[in-house]
């Protein structure tokens, strides 16, 4: 079973001492405004450049790392136009506790039924849930290796019969369910979920394959290579489903013997599931914000999935290259757009603070580094929207101190990226003032130390 093992104190540790050799330990939480400190001065006036522009591939599968959710739908943004999320999964024998396969036996079964079950992710939608939505089901006709990478971008072959589909409004409460254990029906409560009918042409291959079929997942898989979850129907909402959750996957209902059964073909830890995200800006209010610096010094946008990101340009940095930084804090402001709806396209929950490497690769700057190694991101880092009151705007406030004293001494390019904070599996956006803007312009408050 695949595993994501995290040296996190080590991390932590490195970063600790990193940072610690950038910042004067007296000065660590001291506030933006405070002036009255021998040797320390404050600037808020620091110059700024912004622009959106699409954001990188992102990785949805690798053999190391699985996504905890995947998203669903089509989604019909009044600022951002449309996004598409579906999935690819594989399907894959039951596993025992140590790890074996468990043993079943469909010679002489007869098909009652054969149901697709996805449980719900009720923390990962977005927008407008309550309303009608369509999946239609596909199989692949194209393997997955479980020891490859797929990203965003990439879609698999599928054949051209429907195994099932259905429209649905989804519930997140519990549900109620007849389940066949030891030749009783019984009625149980299991977590909310989809249901959709499959085909009893796949039920009826699934029991007729021969033994060795089942003798392991690449038996398997060599006839029947998985599914693809296609949304069907156009919506103002996402929806997430817990896939890799030990209730989601194919339920084969059968009678052996005069006894009832049920087999579950799980989408598991051991096999792939991957997403497939598309964009379309084309008429959107976005589209021609998108790499253009001039629209970008008043409004810019950053979007979950592979969406958009803000680039935030500090051309005049090194001006501050003989001081020690004590505290820097990047705050953006929320806005809205003609024709935008608040109640539907709520601001994103956190935004996170990216750089690039050496090889143009995106990575999270030190600040988020530490906060994720030691789980105190919202402590050290912050990023989290804090609701505007009394009239006043809605804010995301970012230390960024580390990175900024690093950024002065020319170790850093001078380029940062504000992003949705788990946008691999968020539709998550928000719309910010530029740092032209002419009432609440994007603003680095920093206090500093000179040498």
């Amino acid at each position: 079973m695949k595993s994501i093992s995290a040296a996190a104190c080590a991390v932590a540790t490195v970063l600790l001492l990193s940072i610690s050799a950038c910042i004067d330990p007296t000065d660590v939480g001291s506030d933006l405004l405070e002036g009255d400190q021998i040797g320390v001065e404050f600037t808020d006036t620091i110059s700024m450049e912004t622009s959106s522009f699409i954001g990188d591939t992102l990785t949805t599968y690798s053999p190391t790392t699985l996504l905890s959710s995947y998203l669903f739908g089509q989604i019909t943004d009044p600022i951002l136009g449309k996004s598409t999320a579906s999935v690819y999964t594989q399907a894959r024998l039951q596993r025992t506790l140590s790890g074996g396969y468990e043993s079943f036996d469909f010679t002489g079964a007869t098909l009652d039924s054969i149901v697709l079950v996805l449980v719900y992710d009720s923390s990962g939608y977005y927008g407008d849930v309550n309303q009608t939505f369509g999946m239609e089901v596909l199989e692949l006709d194209e393997s997955l290796n479980e020891d490859e990478t797929y990203t965003s971008d990439d879609s698999f072959v599928t054949k051209p019969i429907s195994l099932g589909s259905r429209e649905f409004v989804p519930k997140y409460d519990s549900l109620e369910i007849i389940n066949y254990e030891a030749n009783i029906a019984d009625t149980v409560k299991v977590i909310p979920h989809l249901r959709i009918t499959l085909s009893p042409e796949l039920g009826q291959r699934l029991l007729q394959y021969d033994s060795t079929i089942y003798k392991n997942d690449s038996t398997f898989l060599s006839v029947f290579k998985g599914l693809h979850l296609k949304p069907t129907t156009q919506n103002t909402g996402m929806l997430s489903f817990n896939v890799l959750s030990a209730f989601s996957g194919i339920h084969v209902f059968y009678t052996k013997n005069a006894k009832k059964e049920q087999y579950v073909f799980a989408f598991n830890n051991y096999g792939v599931t991957t997403a497939r995200y598309e964009h379309d800006y084309s008429g959107a209010p976005v589209e021609p914000y998108l790499n253009d610096a001039l629209l970008g010094d008043e409004y810019t946008f950053v979007q979950g999935m592979r969406g958009i990101y803000t680039k935030i340009t500090l051309p005049y940095v090194e001006n501050l290259d003989n001081a020690i930084i004590n505290k820097a804090e990047l705050i953006a402001t929320v806005t809205y757009l003609d024709g935008d709806n608040a109640t539907i396209f709520t601001p994103a929950d956190q935004l996170l603070l990216f750089t690039r490497d050496s090889n143009g690769k995106l990575k999270e700057i030190d600040d988020v580094r530490l906060g994720l190694a030691i789980n105190g991101l919202n402590e050290i880092f912050g990023g989290v929207l804090e609701k505007g009151v009394n009239g006043q705007p809605s804010q995301y406030k970012m230390n960024l101190t580390s990175h900024f004293q690093q950024m002065i001494k020319g170790e850093e390019i001078n380029e940062i990226y504000l992003v949705v904070r788990f946008g691999a599996r968020r539709t998550d956006r928000v719309t910010l003032c530029g740092a032209g803007h002419a009432t609440y312009p994007l603003q680095l408050k920093v206090t500093y130390t000179k040498l």
